[in-house]
């Protein structure tokens, strides 16, 4: 890893001192661990997914299921016309 960022820097034509060298590689070695635990983390997440949808070929999780309910009491209220309310005009 570190003959890339070397590599990178000299692309970069940047000039760092021995210990700024030291210190920018440690930074992008914290940085780059730090987006590996992320990863791992969301592996794990996905793959909790997928055994809540493959426990037994079922989901686990509820479907939603949409109902049409019964429109006869919108007949009843007094700004209800065909199939709209009517509003006061807003301009």
């Amino acid at each position: 890893m570190e003959e890339i960022i070397k590599k990178v820097i000299h692309l970069a034509k940047l000039n760092f001192s021995s210990e700024e060298l030291e210190n920018f590689i440690g930074e992008c070695k914290r940085i780059v661990n730090y987006f590996q635990e992320l990863k791992k983390i969301l592996k794990e997440e996905e793959n909790e997914k997928e055994e809540k949808e493959d426990y037994k070929g079922k989901s686990l999780l509820r479907e939603d299921i949409v109902k049409l309910t019964d429109r006869n009491f919108l007949k009843s209220l007094p700004n209800f016309k065909g199939n709209y309310f009517r509003i006061k005009k807003i301009l």
